[in-house]
């Protein structure tokens, strides 16, 4: 049904769109996906000015389709005049396009959010930040995983901290992660451990092998049958 009223509404001229929007009509929103499907120069430009209504609802649903459709360099320029609104919904938006697009260009907005006492927006900065990764990063994660109550926030920071972490810093986490009471994570820390091995890891390894966990048993047993078959 949904499909079928944008699809008519896409029939209908950009002011015409534009009225049924700013006027509180009904199908607000599917008028606003009728303008982003239409996809012109002049539908774009519209939906942009949109940004500037009082409704946050609206300008975060327009953020939302225009992350669909306009380049990485249009969304740019719109999500740094956006972020003058302190609005958490507007940020939350921003940051999901940052993360979808990786617009690199944006990375100091995304440690900006970083610091967000909203632990929802919080995760959606840790999402964005995992994409326009800079080696600086790591340090802010590191430090945000200690000092962080929320276990999913530090989950999150610590497999974040493993996708990223290399030669000169992986120890850091693994040392930290590797007697976590949590599965999923001491999982994370043997990972990192057969991604990083060196001989004097072979106490570790096996101690892994030996863990209740099946998940980590497996990939430490596994392990352990490569280095001795060679």
């Amino acid at each position: 049904m949904e499909v079928q009223i944008i699809n008519e509404l896409a029939q209908k001229s950009i002011d015409q769109l534009k009225h049924t929007i700013t006027c509180a009509m009904p199908h607000k929103y599917e008028a606003i996906k009728a303008l982003s499907k239409i996809n012109t120069d002049e539908s774009r430009k519209t939906l942009r000015s949109l940004l500037l209504l009082d409704d946050a609802y609206i300008k975060r649903f327009v953020l939302e389709e225009l992350g669909n459709i306009e380049s990485k360099e249009t969304l740019a320029k719109i999500i740094s005049n956006v972020s003058k609104d302190k609005n958490e919904f507007l940020r939350r938006t921003s940051l999901s396009i940052i993360e979808k697009q990786g617009i690199t260009s944006l990375h100091g907005f995304v440690a900006e959010s970083l610091k967000s006492q909203d632990p929802l927006t919080l995760e959606y900065a840790l999402n964005a930040i995992n994409q326009v990764w800079s080696d600086d990063d790591f340090t802010a994660i590191m430090e945000l995983s200690k000092k962080e109550q929320n276990q999913d926030i530090k989950k999150r920071c610590y497999e974040i901290l493993c996708n990223h972490a290399n030669s000169s810093n992986w120890q850091s986490v693994y040392k930290i992660i590797r007697t976590n009471k949590i599965p999923q994570i001491r999982l994370l820390a043997c990972k990192l451990l057969t991604d990083n091995f060196s001989d004097e890891f072979m106490s570790d390894i096996q101690a892994f092998a030996k863990e209740q966990d099946g998940h980590i048993r497996k990939l430490a047993t596994n392990y352990l049958k490569g280095i001795l078959s060679k």
